[in-house]
């Protein structure tokens, strides 16, 4: 089938005329008729192939039919293997000092040797330099691959100037609109502009 899957209703399915309902495709394994007769089940994959599989079990069905004639129930289990982990990392540097450090540390917290590893980072725009992707992948060497290195960055929101052009703005305006952005102090800002008004007048 290209393009579209087979849809096949579980009640065509659910007939004593079947020992066992071996189903695939489906990389997830789960059984859809409980422990009723006949097991309608779907044995998975033996190994993930991406990150929205990164919690599910992996293994196969060992499987042992009634012979001809017999009334005996399928007897049937799931066996896991040791299919390669995923492992998403997350960790949030904002607070940090020292963010490849602290990045270090949370990597540490993890198991991410012979792992498929990617790694979700929250920085602030100022510590982008202290993590450089070079840095960041020395972190995460032990892996058996690096599957992404994703960075949320947070950068602080930008005074807007309204509907106001800042050609149409005063000096002392955008002066106390910059003054704002940097976040200095209200009583900072009313004495700088005191004395930034005596610059503006010699200057006119």
């Amino acid at each position: 089938m290209i393009g579209r899957d087979a849809v096949v209703a579980k009640s065509a399915l659910d007939d004593p005329a079947w020992d066992y309902v071996a189903l695939g495709h489906v990389h997830r394994h789960q059984s859809l008729n409980e422990d009723h007769q006949p097991p309608i089940v779907y044995a998975g994959s033996l190994e993930r192939i991406d990150f929205g599989e990164e919690g599910d079990p992996k293994g196969f069905c060992w499987v042992e039919l009634p012979s001809a004639g017999s009334d005996a129930e399928t007897k049937w289990e799931f066996v896991r293997v040791n299919a390669r982990p995923f492992v998403t990392i997350r960790a949030d540097v904002r607070e940090e000092g020292e963010p490849l450090k602290a990045l270090e540390r949370a990597i540490a917290g993890y198991h991410v040797e012979g792992a498929v590893a990617r790694l979700i980072v929250k920085l602030r725009a100022e510590q982008e330099p202290a993590l450089r992707d070079y840095a960041v992948r020395d972190l995460l060497s032990a892996a058996y691959t690096i599957g992404g290195i994703s960075r949320e960055v947070e950068r602080k929101a930008r005074v807007r100037l309204g509907d106001q052009a800042p050609e149409e703005m005063t000096d002392s305006e955008l002066l106390e609109r910059y003054l704002e952005v940097k976040e200095t102090p209200k009583e900072r800002i009313a004495a700088l502009l005191e004395h930034a008004e005596g610059i503006f007048r010699q200057d006119h």
